[in-house]
This record gives structure tokens, C-alpha cells and sequence, in this order.
């Protein structure tokens, strides 16, 4: 399957994240963390949106679930477990139910 070309420059932001969030976990560096983190999870909301996922109910599901996700990603880059990481289980949580309510539309 071919990437379509509308989706090329954000596949290139995620994929080039996803590399740079590998080399912050391997440093261990929580600035690279917070750089590359949240812009990997970008990346996917900008896929679907380049796709038009927006234009269709499941699309909207989808990209609700994919921007709790990125705020359930950012919750999480704190190392300290307190109120943060809470929202962040909050965060992905219903995350999970926007896929799963993606997947009952569809």
C-alpha cells in the first residue's frame, strides 16, 4: 500500500519525531522529550486531516481520539506521578473510547 501523496509531509514529521523521541529516551533528555513527543502525535492528527477524515463522522471520532491521545501523551512526559499522570490515564482513556466509538460508526 502507497502513502498518499497528500500525506507525505506529515508521515515525514512523525516518522522524524518518532526517531528523535527514540534518540531522547536513549539520552534520556526530557527537553528532547517535550520537542519530539508531542510533534510524533501531531504528526498522526495531521494525517487524518490531511485525509479528510474530518469531512465524516467516523474521521471527527478518530481525530478525537487521536488529539486526546497527543494530550494523554503530553501528561505523561513529566516523570514525577501525581495530578499529571492522572490526567494523562484520564486523557488516554477516553482516547480509547473515541476509537471505540470510531469503530461502532463504522
Amino acid at each position: 500500500m502507497m502513502i498518499p501523496e497528500e500525506m507525505w509531509p506529515s508521515a515525514a514529521v512523525t516518522i522524524g519525531s518518532v526517531v528523535g523521541l527514540l534518540v531522547a529516551e536513549k539520552q534520556e533528555s526530557q527537553a528532547l522529550k517535550w520537542a519530539f513527543k508531542p510533534l510524533a502525535a501531531l504528526g498522526f492528527v495531521a494525517a487524518a486531516l490531511s485525509l479528510g477524515a474530518h469531512f465524516h463522522a467516523y474521521g471527527q471520532a478518530v481525530i478525537a481520539a487521536l488529539v486526546l491521545s497527543l494530550i494523554g501523551d503530553i501528561c505523561l512526559i513529566p516523570k514525577q506521578v501525581g495530578r499529571w499522570f492522572l490526567f494523562g490515564l484520564i486523557a488516554f482513556l477516553l482516547g480509547h473510547l473515541g476509537f471505540a466509538i470510531a469503530f461502532l460508526i463504522r
